[in-house]
């Protein structure tokens, strides 16, 4: 008998860190495209416009930050991969997003545009992860 410890009880609670984290930018993401189908009027909700961008960005922060402390169990690069990739593009989606709403028709449809892409683009990774975790 080994005394190594199991790696499957170390790799479950890494992937439940890493949804812990993951959560908050997932909600916060879709908080952004729910905000930007109001600010294009396809929707209407009160206060989703107000400083949507902020808590994605606290939540992409949040991620990256605990990715660049957190022991990743062997085997699991490509997941990490893909949760640095999700944080990025939201991070960068929190970005562009302040002031669209603000903007006229054709500037607020472009900017919106990119913010949308980079959201589904965060989807994507997020997808991605979740599969190579599974």
């Amino acid at each position: 008998m080994s005394n190594v410890p199991s790696m499957k009880p170390r790799r479950k609670r890494w992937i439940a860190a890493a949804e812990r984290r993951l959560e908050p930018a997932v909600l916060a993401a879709l908080r952004v495209r729910v905000a930007l189908d109001v600010a294009r009027g396809s929707c209407s909700s009160a206060d989703v416009l107000e400083d949507a961008g902020a808590p994605l960005l606290a939540a992409a922060a949040d991620l990256l930050h605990w990715l660049s402390r957190a022991a990743v169990p062997s085997g699991f690069e490509g997941a990490v991969a893909e949760l640095h990739a999700a944080a990025g593009v939201y991070r960068n989606a929190a970005i562009v997003y302040p002031g669209t709403p603000e903007l006229e028709d054709e500037s607020r449809d472009a900017r919106a545009a990119a913010c949308d892409a980079m959201l589904e683009q965060g989807q994507h990774h997020v997808a991605m992860f979740r599969s190579l975790v599974a």
